[in-house]
Order: C-alpha cells, then structure tokens, then sequence
C-alpha cells in the first residue's frame, strides 16, 4: 500500500469494493430473514387475576392474520391424565394486526366444574390457558389456581331469601 513513500490508491479502492461487498450481502441477508419471519403469525395468550374473574386475552402480533377457533381452560386429570375442558368459547373471529380475542370465567364457575371432577377444597391444580387457530396451532399457558370453598355447590342450590321488600 505505501511503496517508498508512495500511497497505492488501487490497493486501498480493491480493500473498501470487497468490504462493501461483504456488508451488502449482510444486508441482503438480514432483509430477507426479516420479510421471511414477518410472513408468519404470531400470537400471545395473556392472563390476568382479579378478584373473581380469570381473564384471557390472545393478541396478535404480526400483520398477519390469524383466525381463532378455540379459546378457555382446560386441566389434565389427575388419574387418567385425560383433557377435561372447563370452559371455552368457540366461535371463530379473525384477528388483524394488534387485534384481541377475550375470553373471561368466574373464579367460582371454574371451581365448581374442579368440584365436580373431583378436587377438594385447598387442592393445587394447574389450570391451562389454550387458544387454538385454524391451522391447528395451540397457543398455551399454565396457571396455578387453588381449589376454592366446596360451599360453592351448595350456595348454588339455595334459595336465598329476601327480606325488608314491602309488597
């Protein structure tokens, strides 16, 4: 490059053309990574506690639209580690960019159908959040819920009695 004081330009030029060269197909390449994931869907299944509620929320994010068939809880039993749905909503609806599905179960429903299936009161149970589209895809999340009062059942069954309504 320098040559008795002499500075070679085509040895610098050659040096700068294959750099460039090299961060061109870098380039090229990250381009094409990122059109080839964008192309395809992407959702989150969100969860939040309150009170008494169990809220789900499956939000998509990509601009790529996803349709959702299948949306509730679901628990694997404990003895024969069989699916037993708890709840869920089938309809389908079509997400766009940023779109959401909710779906929303009160605490005490879900204990009374953990009641009937056979958990006591006090038992831990690992209850599973699903979101399920039309190419099959199962979106999951896994919560830990307590089994609530089994006076649940029997409040239910009651006819409560009002009083201090004159006629």
């Amino acid at each position: 490059m320098l040559e008795n004081g002499i500075v070679d330009w085509n040895a610098i030029t050659a040096i700068s053309n294959i750099s460039l060269s090299v961060l061109t197909l870098l380039a090229l390449a990250v381009t094409l990574y990122t059109v080839r994931v964008s192309n395809f869907p992407k959702g989150e299944l969100l969860f939040r506690k309150e009170k008494r509620l169990y809220q789900i929320r499956f939000v998509n994010k990509r601009n790529v639209p996803i349709i959702i068939t299948e949306i509730g809880f679901y628990i694997k039993m404990k003895k024969d580690k069989k699916i037993n749905v708890l709840s869920r909503d089938t309809k389908r609806v079509k997400l766009e960019w940023a779109d959401t599905k909710g779906f929303t179960k009160s605490k005490r429903e879900i204990d009374l159908k953990l009641f009937k299936a056979g958990y006591s009161t006090g038992e831990k149970v690992i209850i599973v959040l699903f979101a399920k589209t039309t190419t099959n895809k199962l979106y999951t999340k896994k919560v830990r819920h307590i089994v609530g009062n089994t006076d649940i059942e029997l409040s239910l069954n009651k006819a409560t009695e009002v009083t201090g309504i004159d006629n």
